[in-house]
């Protein structure tokens, strides 16, 4: 009679090999997710369908922070050039546009509504001698 153990191993199944992308993959993915190129297109570039990038993800631990890390360090990179112009003074657009996402500040002005003006216009209209009707203006003030 066989063991428990023997039996357990019948119903095993073969692991399967575990894929892994190489360090200079790893960089190349970081590049191009930095340039926002889709996870298609990354995958095209490795030489993968999309469906076997997506099981490379499960597999590979370093290909998700890859991908995240790409994307982050680009925005960095821009975010500090912005910075960096718009706190040179060489760009003034560049400058407000800093302050207005940053700081916080706004192009508003109060705006006072217009006083209440009043006119009294005076008209005179009369029929003429040709049976027109004929309208004249008197005069006009507050």
């Amino acid at each position: 009679m066989s063991s428990d153990l023997e039996k357990a191993n019948l119903f095993e199944q073969p692991r399967k090999k575990t894929r892994r992308l190489t360090a200079e993959q790893l960089k190349q993915v970081e590049y191009c997710s930095g340039l926002c190129l889709e996870e298609k297109d990354i995958a095209g570039i490795l030489g993968y369908t999309i469906e076997q990038f997506h099981f490379l993800k499960k597999d590979d631990p370093n290909l998700g922070p890859a991908l995240s890390m790409g994307k982050a360090k680009a925005v960095s990179a821009v975010a500090q050039a912005a910075y960096n112009l718009a706190k040179s003074g060489k760009s003034p657009a560049s400058t407000m546009f800093w302050l207005k996402t940053q700081a916080g500040w706004a192009e508003t002005q109060p705006v006072k509504p217009p006083e209440k003006q009043t006119h009294e216009v005076i008209f005179q209209t009369r029929i003429g001698e040709k049976g027109q009707i004929m309208t004249e203006h008197l005069e006009s003030g507050k």
